[in-house]
């Protein structure tokens, strides 16, 4: 009886076909299918609203707003967007927290995610609170999506699939994810995280040895289709839509 191997993707060739045609602007970043809208929301942020004076001061109809367009541009699809405006106020002590604690990042995420964490909140989940972490220090904090983690995977890196129920699983799932973006940004100095996360993401799409980073760079119709309904969702939520249109 033969044993499975499971063969793991080479890191080296695969950021070698990220970067040989010169590693992705922030503004080609903004206009990915599926990313850009993300990537968008992430790096305005610290701008709009993730600042102590907005979110010490902000009503929370203005919270909610500014909150609610950056959840729906970073989670696809944005199945909670009731829970997140009923629990605003949970929601306005943890940015606090995520700006002005002290503890590790990990710990932060963990206070988050777990279960028992002091700002969990059922149904909002590591892609919103990975970006809001990514938010602080785009160039270093990784992301934390499914695509990212099946990136990882792919390239024999087994961080974990979901938030920890016990004490130290959000920790140890986050911390791992800090380690295998260091490695590979210490493989390639240019690439921010958010880069990387690009990266991740096309390897867990891989069909094959080849790497598409130009059919993500250069979308094809139904591409940029989609991309722009996911602009156009962070426009304007879904919510606001049926108040103005509902009836027609």
């Amino acid at each position: 009886m033969k044993s499975s191997i499971r063969r793991y993707l080479p890191l080296a060739p695969l950021l070698y076909a990220y970067t040989r045609a010169g590693v992705p602007s922030m503004g080609e970043l903004h206009h990915l299918p599926g990313l850009g809208p993300r990537f968008a929301a992430i790096l305005s942020a610290t701008a709009k609203f993730l600042f102590p004076d907005f979110l010490e001061n902000a009503s929370a109809n203005e919270l909610n707003d500014a909150v609610v367009r950056f959840y729906e541009a970073c989670v696809q699809p944005p199945l909670h967007v009731e829970t997140l405006r009923r629990r605003i106020g949970v929601v306005r002590h943890a940015l606090m927290y995520l700006l002005r604690g002290r503890d590790p990042l990990p710990v932060k995420a963990a206070a988050c995610l777990e279960v028992s964490g002091a700002y969990h909140v059922a149904g909002l989940g590591p892609s919103f609170w990975s970006a809001l972490l990514q938010a602080l220090s785009p160039s270093r904090h990784p992301g934390w999506t499914p695509a990212i983690l099946a990136g990882l995977e792919r390239l024999g890196w087994a961080v974990g699939a979901t938030p920890g129920r016990s004490a130290g699983g959000v920790e140890a799932i986050y911390a791992a994810l800090l380690s295998a973006y260091e490695h590979i940004q210490a493989q390639e100095p240019a690439l921010s995280a958010l880069h990387v996360d690009h990266f991740l993401t096309l390897v867990a799409a891989m069909q094959g040895r080849n790497l598409p980073v130009r059919s993500q760079a250069r979308p094809g119709h139904e591409e940029k289709i989609v991309a722009a309904i996911q602009r156009e969702r962070a426009r304007l939520s879904l919510r606001e839509r049926l108040k103005e249109r509902g009836q027609a």
